[in-house]
């Protein structure tokens, strides 16, 4: 019994690993992949390029409407029928790919705003981003039975694969449609070989008994995932048919990188969320506090610290990622940093642990309309400044919901969490002020030289008035091995 805990605890160890480096390095590709593709393109083509992804990416995602996380419960709860379980979800998502692409393609009947070239490039990237959908299927399939590893595989040839097209398709200096082409290309010829392969090791059946009760199951993931959807994607959409996708392209380019960065608190709410389950399991109103005031002084210096590289080098970024093409994209970067004060936070994942889903979903529903009329009245104004306005808004609006509702409901006491943020983002201000000195100094002009100063400046700062001693053992108690939990790992692209 020793021996069998000891190697379970070293597998949910490696398999954690394994996971979180495969998310984090699809996520550095998907990057870099969207970096050559920028630079390569014209403004323009690469507007109604991201704009098309967008739209297409927000219709594919109706595609799962939870089906995808239960899948991975009913196979958790029902080993026995995982074959039936696998053949209902496929018959599901078939239907659901059909009925989406269906109205991802009626909508487009209704759209004067778009070129018909962003139209075509639309209906091509629909297909890849369902394709991408019903490929988490498998995955989710492989993780439900812990094999990781070929789920870390697919995914990391998956990526392989769609790097060296679109670093091909730059050197025979292809056009956009060729970028989409070569993605159908690849995703059409892993779903091949990824269903043929999963055949070989299961007999996929199907019990129309199950599915009713299963799709049931579905219902609280399948709102979570709409308004989820809503409240990430729907931005883009709006604002390019508002100002046209050359816009959406400036916007792109300034949101992507406070985007790529979300997989911090995401991967903290991964590890946070089993060991709060087990501390909560009792009297847990003295637990709540102390991890909201630790993590909220930890994530707080994490997000000022990308706040204040934003406001005083964003410039020198744009140009370094995505040339001068899009010095209009500097505004958007340093106005959409700030949003990461309101995303990195663990209140979210407080009221998750404390089983209060309903009321999560309720706050989700209220911030996706906050996010939607936003979006639509500041970028009538402002453009693609406005949208990023109106994304600090929405996520400063959903901050304030959480912690209203662990202050007024689990009596949490805010005075320490908001001084911590205030010390920290002082620290920024000082910094800063710091930093427009050393410009104007001809001897620290250069940011190869002003950035480490400023950085370090900051940590150093931090060190000493914002960070205490039970935030290092906090930190440690929760990466230590036997609070280690499952990533819920999902195919992005």
């Amino acid at each position: 019994m020793i021996m069998s805990t000891k190697y379970e605890s070293r597998k949910l160890i490696k398999d954690n690993i394994l996971m979180n480096a495969t998310s984090i390095a699809e996520k550095i590709v998907f990057f870099v992949i969207n970096v050559i593709i920028t630079r390569y393109l014209s403004q323009n083509d690469f507007g109604e390029y991201a704009t098309a992804l967008g739209y297409a990416t927000f219709f594919s995602l109706f595609s799962t409407l939870g089906v995808t996380p239960s899948l991975i419960r009913a196979i958790s709860l029902d080993p026995e029928n995982e074959d039936k379980h696998l053949g209902n979800v496929i018959l599901i998502k078939t239907a659901l790919s059909a009925i989406t692409y269906l109205l991802l393609a009626v909508s487009l009947l209704f759209i004067n705003k778009y070129s018909q070239n962003t139209l075509i490039l639309i209906l091509l990237l629909g297909l890849v981003r369902i394709g991408n959908e019903y490929m988490s299927t498998f995955f989710s399939f492989y993780n439900a039975k812990q094999k990781f590893v070929l789920t870390c595989v697919y995914v990391l040839l998956f990526d392989l694969f769609f790097l060296v097209s679109t670093v091909s398709v730059v050197f025979a200096r292809g056009d956009y449609f060729a970028f989409a082409y070569w993605r159908l290309i690849i995703v059409i010829a892993f779903l091949i070989v990824i269903a043929v392969h999963t055949s070989l090791d299961h007999r996929i059946r199907y019990d129309a008994s199950k599915i009713r009760s299963f799709l049931l199951d579905t219902i609280p993931f399948g709102v979570a995932t709409i308004f989820g959807n809503v409240l990430q994607r729907i931005n883009l959409i709006v604002l390019t048919l508002l100002k046209g996708e050359t816009a959406g392209g400036i916007f792109s380019n300034g949101y992507i990188i406070i985007v790529s960065l979300m997989f911090i608190p995401q991967n903290v709410d991964k590890v946070i969320i089993p060991y709060l389950y087990r501390k909560f399991r009792h009297d847990h109103s003295k637990d709540v506090q102390q991890i909201f005031n630790i993590s909220t002084r930890i994530l707080g210096i994490l997000s000022f610290f990308v706040v204040l590289i934003s406001i005083n080098f964003g410039g020198d970024i744009i140009v370094f990622l995505f040339s001068e093409k899009y010095l209009h994209s500097i505004t958007t970067l340093k106005i959409a940093s700030f949003c990461l004060i309101f995303q990195f936070t663990t209140a979210g994942a407080i009221i998750t642990a404390l089983d209060r889903q309903r009321e999560r979903m309720n706050i989700t529903i209220i911030t996706s309309v906050i996010n939607v009329i936003a979006c639509y009245a500041l970028s009538y104004l402002y453009g693609a400044e406005g949208v990023a306005i109106a994304m600090i808004i929405t996520f400063a609006s959903m901050w304030v919901m959480y912690i209203a509702y662990l202050h007024f409901v689990h009596h949490l006491s805010l005075i320490e969490p908001c001084i911590s943020l205030a010390t920290v983002g002082f620290a920024v201000l000082l910094c800063s002020v710091a930093n427009h000195w050393l410009e104007s100094s001809a001897l620290f002009s250069s940011i190869l030289l002003r950035m480490p100063i400023i950085s370090l400046s900051y940590l150093v700062m931090i060190y000493f008035v914002a960070l205490k001693p039970e935030d290092i053992r906090f930190a440690k108690g929760l990466f230590s091995k036997k609070n280690r939990g499952l990533p819920d790992q999902t195919f992005e692209s």
